[in-house]
Parts: C-alpha cells; structure tokens; sequence
C-alpha cells in the first residue's frame, strides 16, 4: 500500500512488481533534478501504464506490506479494485487547413508496449497510416503528423492507434467510469 502525507492509499499487488511482470518505479527526480511539488515530491510511485489511481500515491510518506482487506480511497467510490490499464489512443491537437494541402498533428499512446502505428479515417473512409516520430519510450506520449490533400469542404478526422502488442483503439464511445474511456478522437476541418 502507498500512503501519501495526507492519508491518500493507494494498493498495488506485490507479486508483478517483485517478478518484473509490472515495471514499477519509485521516482524522486526528474531529468536530474529533484521531483517538484506538483508532481509529488518528495516522492511517488508509478507503473507505467496504469491509469493514476491505481498506479501508485504521489507526495508518498509510507510504503506498506498488507493483506488484501484494505480498501482504497477509489474503491470506496465505485471504481473496480483491480488495475486498471490504459489502453491505446490517439488525439489529434492540429488539424489546419493550408493553400495545397492540411496539416494534422498529435499525439499517441499505448503504454505499457508502445506505439506500432496511428492512423487516420476522413470520412468514415478507409484508415491510413501517419510518420510517426520518435519514441521516448514506450509508456510515453508518442508524436504524430501527416499532411492530407483534401477537396474543398467540410471533413471529418478520426485517429487511432495501435500498440505494438497489436491492440488496437476502441472506437465505441465510453466514459472513463468504471474502466477508463474509449472511443476515436474526431475533428471536423473546413478547406
């Protein structure tokens, strides 16, 4: 169980961090520095991949070994009591018209494995891959673009990722309660 310094528990099972199957960390700094206020400090735990209120507590004061009887401050509200992984998704943050052709941009993620791909749909047509850029790592945040030749009009944008484990993003609409959400972030562009 993690406590943070006002009381906030958060519990996470033993057996995955300890074999590896989870990769957990107990991070005190970033990018050589000291973790800051607003992200933690002096310390938090986090297993990539995990949606935050299952991941571990940030402003961590006590890590302790218990038995399964404890009840977490989510569960108490309905959330499910077993991790809940994030599953992959794409968003779209720039979707601008140009004189020959529109610029799309975003990002994607697919934690724990990472990003293989993300493609886009216009118009309820056919997916189509993007250059991706870079990888960080595999639970961060991955860069996206392309550039679309797009006839005058108005035009419907969706993107979606795939995970290198081959997941691919559910696009039936779902609200982040009980299991995190889902769904194909969708943009409408005017040329």
């Amino acid at each position: 169980m993690t406590r943070a310094v006002d009381g906030y528990t958060i519990s996470l099972p033993v057996e995955p961090l300890r074999s590896g199957a989870w990769p957990g960390y107990l991070v005190i700094g970033v990018n050589g520095e000291p973790l800051a206020p607003e992200h933690g400090f002096p310390a938090r735990v986090f297993v990539p991949g995990l949606y935050g209120q299952y991941t571990g507590a940030k402003w961590l004061a006590e890590l302790e070994l218990t038995d399964d009887s404890h009840i977490d401050y989510w569960w108490k509200r309905g959330w499910p009591s077993d991790p809940i992984w994030v599953t992959p998704q794409a968003r779209i943050d720039v979707a601008a018209p140009g004189r020959a052709a529109a610029n799309v941009a975003g990002v994607a993620w697919a934690p724990p494995h990472g990003v293989e791909s993300v493609e886009l749909r216009i118009d309820e047509g056919d997916w189509r891959p993007v250059d991706l850029g870079t990888e960080l790592a595999p639970a961060a945040w991955r860069r996206w673009r392309t550039t679309l030749d797009l006839p005058p009009g108005e035009h419907t944008i969706q993107a979606r990722a795939i995970s290198r484990s081959g997941e691919i993003q559910d696009g039936t609409p779902r609200s982040p309660f009980p299991s995190g959400p889902t769904g194909f972030h969708t943009v409408t562009l005017e040329v």
